[in-house]
């Protein structure tokens, strides 16, 4: 079971908590290769420290509401894998806001960190994976 996913190369934000936290340990489970990363590097090493060869996988602590880090983000991950096969975005949320009626700042900031990112991380790998059939 869930043989297609074996030695594919996986991108999975958000994983030092909640649902890419758990997206790592499956895909982990099923033979893929990750990259793993979120803003809280004790939970990254915490969870890559759980994986059965964790020399197989990178974490890369990263805050993907700066382009920049969402660049080298990349750059680390298609260096040590050779490239990306399947992208999970599970980063996201609201960021600790409690009050419905957010500011400007507020609102941007969490459309930034919760719809830009990703499509930043989209824009700097689907061309390559589309090129190699990889993903859907």
């Amino acid at each position: 079971m869930f043989e297609e996913f074996k030695d594919k190369r996986v991108l999975i934000t958000g994983a030092s908590k909640g649902l890419g936290w758990v997206c790592a340990q499956c895909f982990e489970k099923w033979g893929s290769q990750l990259i793993i990363t979120g803003r809280i590097p004790e939970k990254l090493k915490e969870l890559q420290g759980e994986f059965s060869d964790p020399s197989r996988h990178l974490s890369v602590v990263a805050d993907l509401i700066n382009p920049e880090e969402i660049k080298r983000l990349v750059n680390e991950g298609k260096e040590f894998l050779g490239g990306i096969d399947i992208i999970i975005h599970a980063l996201g949320g609201g960021y600790g806001f409690k009050d419905p009626l957010l500011s400007w700042e507020q609102f941007t900031m969490l459309h930034q960190v919760n719809f830009s990112a990703a499509a930043e991380i989209n824009r700097l790998l689907i061309p390559e994976m589309s090129q190699r059939q990889a993903g859907n």
